[in-house]
């Protein structure tokens, strides 16, 4: 099961994921900056962040797989248990962990510390805005 995947579905229909055990994976909006390399200006957009608040409902991203997936909630759950003792023990052992078109997890002084990506058509917020390349200007 593509994890990554699932959370970026998700992230698209809800706006908020709570993966329970872990913590809460959501949209924030992003001003426009310019790239790394400082060749291109990338228009405003959205960005993954990442609380590590559970107010939110603990079952939300296992219910979500078990509707997308059209499996047992239990299953679900299961699988959900698995991914987070992973990502729990890669954390603790590694003290990084990159989820795959999420972001970064870094573990310092037994906090969590998050910098996620920028999105790429998650939102239509900012639908029409093109990344300009400088050299072109």
């Amino acid at each position: 099961m593509n994890f990554s995947s699932l959370i970026l579905e998700s992230l698209q229909k809800n706006g908020a994921t709570t993966v329970s055990g872990f913590g809460t994976v959501y949209l924030k909006n992003t001003n426009a900056t310019v790239d790394q390399d400082g060749k291109n200006i990338l228009p405003p957009g959205k960005e993954i962040a990442f609380s590590t608040d559970f107010s939110g409902n603990s079952s939300n991203f296992s219910k979500f797989i078990s509707e997308e997936r059209k499996i047992p909630l239990i299953d679900a759950e299961i699988e959900v248990r698995k991914l987070i003792n992973y990502w729990n023990g890669t954390l603790e052992k590694e003290k990084k962990l990159t989820v795959e078109n999420i972001g970064t997890f870094s573990l310092d002084d037994s906090k969590i510390h998050f910098s996620g990506l920028r999105t790429e058509n998650l939102s239509p917020d900012f639908y029409g805005l093109e990344q300009i390349n400088i050299s072109e200007i």
